[in-house]
């Protein structure tokens, strides 16, 4: 076979391990929603302590879903977890929560004279290792190829 159709062979191979992984971009896990409380209190959190200390709320005045979310995260072991997005009232707006929304609706609620630091944010994991490797051999190959390219294209005789 002449070494001008193999360099165009390997030049089209090339660009196409080049190109796959910019059409097939790793997948973006979920943002997850974190909640940490803290031991109850019997002080308020003192004002060091950033936005937690802003805010107080009473669990007496809390709507019934807010209560209900928090003796569920009270009542775990873990004193941090991730729970889905539907977080309620106060600590996200009524329509749908966002990443700002949530994380600026920290606080303490404040139950039977103990006060319970509460923080809320989100959590993005990192995509797994498993999704880089296939886009990081594509380019590897690419490379690869385009070398054999070149290589069949300067050694050719015309």
């Amino acid at each position: 076979m002449n070494r001008r159709i193999l360099a165009g062979i390997a030049m089209l191979v090339a660009v196409s391990l080049f190109v796959a992984p910019l059409v097939s971009p790793i997948p973006n896990p979920e943002t997850d929603v974190v909640v940490s409380i803290g031991p109850p209190e019997p002080d308020p959190v003192p004002a060091e302590y950033g936005s937690v200390a802003k805010t107080t709320y009473r669990y007496q005045n809390l709507p019934a879903a807010a209560q209900e979310f928090f003796d569920d995260q009270v009542s775990t072991d873990s004193r941090e977890l991730i729970v889905p997005t539907e977080v309620p009232a106060p600590w996200a707006p009524p329509s749908k929560a966002t990443a700002a929304s949530i994380a600026n609706n920290s606080g303490q609620v404040l139950k039977k004279g103990q006060y319970y630091p509460m923080y809320i944010g989100t959590y993005t994991p990192q995509p797994p290792l498993l999704a880089a490797i296939p886009r990081f051999g594509a380019l590897v190959g690419a490379i690869g190829s385009g070398t054999i390219s070149g290589y069949f294209i300067l050694t050719a005789e015309d």
